[in-house]
């Protein structure tokens, strides 16, 4: 009976730290996508222009991209709790710098540290996964996480502007500042019992970072990184930067039904990353739902682009669906959960997600490059892009279904030519 009574707090132990980085990551997308949802009130808060408001946003990504492999090693070799506490109150303490400061220099640096601390939510959150649940349930875990976090972004985009303008925007960052610190003092409050206390899995720094050029050498781990980088690209592009602005140009729907068409696409992968978990732990099986789920995205983007006549309520269903198929991008790290060491588990999802975001910056770089070309002299002073021909957005828009479609062939090649499956 006692022992039966250990087991049980251990396994309660394993879903409140999941509960907790669920709701880290929950947070950190909250923040991430908050520039673009309270924009007229930073604009006005820091008298900007709308430049400067995207220069705001970007910040955030100089800190976030390149801590993923910093963040990968700390969890790997530290404390877990005590390091996903610290980054949680970095990011309430740059939340909290944004809303009381009217400097935009200071606004930079709080955006600085929300990305400084934001980098550790995800990869923390599938360290605690793979350490305190087996791996026939790493990915249903991990597929209700998901979903936390893309309902933050949600929350963010939708709630959070709502606050801004009913109180006002220093009073809805002081709101997010707490509700961080709370959530950093709930992680230091958890405690394993000690029946679950065991060595942390760690080796001597020469040792593993031996273990980790080994792994640098291995292509079919290198591949499955690309295969995440091009099915989260596309999603980045449509549902944060130029989804919306093609909307209105294209389908000549207004500001307002444009930006919630390509924020459906959240709602989508809120949805399909619990399911895409469930299914994959049930029927044992990865790539086939990543290739499957890849290659319907391509024809439903391609659809949502380019088919004539679609209404609008369509065009939110069809945006719903494409977020629910590319979901299954989730597996890849179920992929590298089962192909990892233990040692470099951190290590190897912090890569994984660091190509992942490096890609989507890519991306965007080459999208504004190329808009800028065709730019025609006019300049809306109220939107981050410039107003150019709809010949160019088209065009550009290609490569967001053939960048799923070649994220699904890279899939079949991978399930053809390796064990992975």
């Amino acid at each position: 009976m006692g022992q039966f009574k250990k087991i049980k707090k251990t396994a309660h132990y394993g879903y409140y730290l999941a509960l907790l980085g669920a709701l880290f990551y929950f947070y950190q997308y909250l923040l991430r996508v908050s520039p673009s949802s309270v924009r007229s009130d930073l604009m006005n808060r820091f008298d900007i222009g709308a430049s400067l408001v995207s220069a705001l946003s970007i910040f955030y990504f100089y800190a976030y991209t390149p801590m993923q492999l910093v963040a990968g090693i700390l969890v790997d070799r530290l404390n877990l709790r005590t390091i996903l506490a610290s980054a949680v109150f970095l990011c309430a303490l740059g939340t909290l710098l944004i809303g009381i400061t009217d400097q935009y220099v200071i606004a930079a640096l709080g955006r600085f540290l929300q990305g400084l601390g934001s980098a550790f939510a995800f990869v923390g959150t599938l360290k605690a996964i793979s350490q305190n649940f087996p791996a026939n349930r790493f990915s249903s875990i991990l597929g209700l996480c998901t979903s936390m976090g893309f309902l933050g972004a949600l929350a963010g985009l939708f709630l959070l502007p709502r606050l801004s303008s009913y109180f006002s925007l220093a009073f809805a960052m002081s709101l997010l500042a707490f509700f961080g610190c709370l959530l950093a003092v709930s992680f230091i409050y958890i405690r394993a019992p000690k029946a679950s206390i065991r060595k942390n899995l760690s080796l001597p720094m020469d040792q593993y970072l031996l273990k980790f050029c080994h792994m640098l050498k291995r292509w079919d781990l290198w591949l499955i990184a690309i295969i995440s980088a091009f099915m989260y690209t596309p999603t980045l592009a449509l549902s944060s930067q130029w989804g919306a602005p093609y909307l209105q140009a294209f389908r000549h729907y207004n500001a307002h039904q444009a930006s919630t068409a390509a924020y459906m696409i959240f709602a989508g992968w809120a949805l399909g990353s619990s399911l895409c978990g469930f299914l994959s732990d049930y029927w044992n099986m990865r790539l086939w739902l990543i290739t499957l789920g890849a290659f319907l995205a391509a024809l439903l983007s391609f659809v949502l682009l380019y088919a004539p006549l679609i209404s609008y309520p369509w065009a939110l269903i069809l945006s719903i669906f494409l977020g629910i198929f590319a979901s299954s991008q989730i597996l890849i790290f179920s992929i590298a959960r089962d192909l990892a060491s233990p040692f470099l588990m951190g290590l190897l999802f912090g890569l994984i997600n660091a190509i992942t975001m490096l890609g989507g910056s890519l991306f965007q770089l080459i999208v504004n490059t190329f808009l800028d070309d065709g730019w025609q002299g006019n300049y809306d002073p109220n939107v981050f892009s410039l107003v150019s021909p709809i010949h160019n957005y088209q065009l550009i828009m290609t490569a967001i279904p053939l960048a799923f479609l070649i994220s699904a062939v890279l899939s079949l090649f991978t399930f053809m030519k390796t064990k992975i499956r």
